[in-house]
């Protein structure tokens, strides 16, 4: 159990980049992996607005597995700082990088 809080963290940094990859490969019904009332503004949005997205979550992936290689030498508090501080870093900077938050305003 001494290497478990790393290996959730590998896991779930998996998981985000599995389904960054699902939504950056969907062409035909995106709606189908995101809610349709985040794109419905404009017309043919979903495609685009997907692949941004996939974007930011492949970037967000980077936070858990940062953590997981940090929880596999250091205190889990520390590593749980580490997650903190890479999640709000990794969001912020994939948001700045795409442009996501003003394309889909109105």
């Amino acid at each position: 159990m001494e290497y478990g809080f790393s290996i959730l963290m590998f896991c779930l940094a998996g998981g985000m980049l599995l389904y960054a990859l699902l939504l950056y490969n969907e062409k035909k019904r995106p709606d189908l992996l995101i809610p349709r009332r985040v794109y419905t503004s404009r017309k043919n949005w979903a495609v685009p607005y997907a692949r941004k997205l996939a974007k930011i979550v492949a970037l967000c992936a980077v936070s858990p597995l940062l953590t997981g290689v940090v929880g596999l030498f250091a205190k889990p508090l520390i590593a749980g700082i580490v997650f903190v501080l890479t999640l709000i870093l990794f969001i912020w900077l994939g948001i700045r990088v795409t442009g996501i938050k003003g394309d889909y305003e109105d």
